[in-house]
C-alpha cells in the first residue's frame, strides 16, 4: 500500500475541504508542515498559502476575519504549550462569534510531567472551555479521520472552534495514503448566498 508523511496526509484534508489558508506562528512541530507545502508547491500541487503571523492571537483573529468573509472552516497552527497560552482572547472570541476554526498544536512536554495537583499534564485542558471539542492524536490515530471529524464539528451548528495536539512524529511519520474521494465531510454546506438576491432583499427593506 502506497504511503506518504503524516504532514502531507494533513494538506490533502485541507485541501480536500477547500481550506485556502493556514494562519500561523511558526515552531519547531510546524516544521513538517511547511516543508511539505513548499514540496507541493515545486511540484505543482494545490496546497494552502502560509499565512505568517507574528503572535498567535493574530493569527487566530485573521482565520476569523477571513471565515466571516469566505464562509469556510479555518486552519491555524501554533506552537504548542506556549502558541496555546498566546491565543488568549482570540479564541473565547472565536468561540463567541462561532468561528469554526481547527487549532492545530505541538504537543512538547516532558515525560511523567504533571501539575500541582499530581494530575498528569493535559495540554488541551488550556482551551477546553473555549472549544467545541479537543483531541491529542495519537499513534493509532487515522490522522486524515481524525481532521476530518475536527473539520466536521467545528463547521456544524452552533459553529465553533476545535483543537488539536500532536506529537511530532504524527507528522514526520509515514501513513497510508488515501485519495481525495475517501475524504469526505459529514456536515451538509448550505450553498454560499446569491448577491444579486441579498441586493433585491436589501432594496426592500430600505424602501420600507
Amino acid at each position: 500500500m502506497e504511503q506518504y508523511l503524516g504532514a502531507e496526509a494533513f494538506l490533502e484534508v485541507l485541501n480536500a475541504n477547500g481550506i485556502e489558508n493556514i494562519f500561523f506562528n511558526p515552531g519547531g512541530d510546524l516544521a513538517p508542515i511547511q516543508a511539505a507545502v513548499l514540496r507541493y508547491k515545486a511540484s505543482g500541487k494545490p496546497a494552502p498559502k502560509l499565512i505568517l503571523c507574528l503572535h498567535e492571537s493574530v493569527a487566530l483573529t485573521a482565520a476569523h476575519g477571513h471565515y466571516m468573509v469566505s464562509g469556510r472552516p479555518q486552519v491555524v497552527m501554533v506552537h504548542s504549550e506556549l502558541g496555546t497560552q498566546q491565543l488568549a482572547g482570540a479564541i473565547h472570541n472565536a468561540q463567541w462569534g462561532r468561528i469554526p476554526a481547527v487549532i492545530w498544536a505541538g504537543l512538547a512536554t516532558a515525560p511523567q510531567r504533571v501539575n500541582w495537583r499530581q494530575e498528569p499534564y493535559d495540554q488541551g485542558s488550556m482551551v477546553r472551555n473555549c472549544v467545541k471539542w479537543d483531541h491529542n492524536i495519537g499513534p493509532d490515530d487515522d490522522i486524515h479521520e481524525v481532521l476530518q471529524h475536527a473539520i466536521d464539528v467545528a463547521f456544524s451548528e452552533p459553529r465553533g472552534p476545535v483543537y488539536l495536539s500532536y506529537a511530532r512524529q504524527a507528522l514526520s511519520g509515514m501513513v497510508e495514503k488515501r485519495g481525495p474521494e475517501s475524504i469526505t465531510s459529514s456536515v451538509t454546506r448550505l450553498p454560499a448566498a446569491n448577491p444579486e438576491q441579498l441586493g433585491k432583499i436589501a432594496t426592500h427593506f430600505v424602501k420600507k
